[in-house]
């Protein structure tokens, strides 16, 4: 091939070049202004399912209940009371607020790990059932295990334990003086079972659960010992509560 067929030769190269890098970056702008369409699309949907009283149950996929592995994270409210008092006809007395924070790990589609805390703190300074203590802090691990599901709705079923750590009297006055906070604390363990309706709307859950515990503990103050009006040594507890929350799935 000659000098001069040869040049065109390269030229030619460098313009099919330029060519086909012009082809992809024409091709990659419209599939992002594509994505954005389908944003607005979405988005749109929501705004009409809301308008028509669909909100409760949108078609947009993102909506969509999650499944599979996952992160989840969940706050509770809710009160307890003496395991003694439930009976057919009425609901346990409600003595105090517990607050629960927990995190779960799906590794499978219905089975989670969980690992988080739970606190009791007594209504006017109401103690724990079975104790005399007006606030509890418990670190929890456990499992959570999908029962049923259907659609947006599931039951599930709660485990957990862990230790637990008993303050006789008001928390913010046990700590006043670490001297009388160290004669009215008192260590043990807590563990409770529950049952759980939830219902998803993306990645947000409500949830209502229903559950049954118990704690134990001993102390070696003979003027700490929950349920006790002195004496040292072991105790135990029932309780029974509700409480209600919130999960938000990563």
């Amino acid at each position: 091939m000659s000098g001069g067929g040869r040049g065109c030769y390269a030229a030619g190269v460098r313009l099919l070049s330029c060519l086909s890098v012009l082809c992809v970056v024409a091709v990659a702008t419209p599939a992002r202004a594509v994505d954005k369409e389908e944003i607005g699309e979405a988005t749109d949907s929501f705004i009409d399912d809301v308008i028509g009283g669909a909100w409760l149950d949108p078609d947009d996929p993102y909506w969509a209940p999650r499944r599979g592995r996952r992160f989840e994270v969940a706050a509770r409210l809710g009160g307890e009371g003496s395991f003694a008092t439930l009976a057919p006809d009425r609901l346990p007395t409600i003595g105090g607020v517990v607050l629960d924070g927990v995190a779960r790990y799906y590794p499978v589609d219905r089975l989670a790990v969980v690992i988080g805390a739970r606190a009791y703190f007594g209504v006017d300074g109401i103690p724990a059932a079975g104790t005399t203590a007006s606030t509890v802090v418990s670190g929890i691990t456990g499992v959570r295990y999908d029962l049923v599901r259907e659609k947006r709705f599931s039951l599930l079923w709660d485990l957990y334990s862990g230790p637990a750590l008993f303050a006789v009297g008001e928390l913010d006055k046990v700590a006043d003086n670490l001297i009388v906070a160290a004669s009215n604390l008192s260590v043990g363990g807590e563990m409770g079972t529950a049952l759980a309706m939830r219902y998803s709307l993306g990645p947000f859950t409500g949830e209502l659960r229903g559950l049954v515990g118990g704690r134990a503990g001993a102390s070696a103050s003979p003027f700490s010992r929950p349920g006790s009006e002195g004496g040292s040594g072991p105790f135990s507890a029932l309780y029974a509560g509700a409480d209600l929350g919130i999960t938000w799935s990563m």
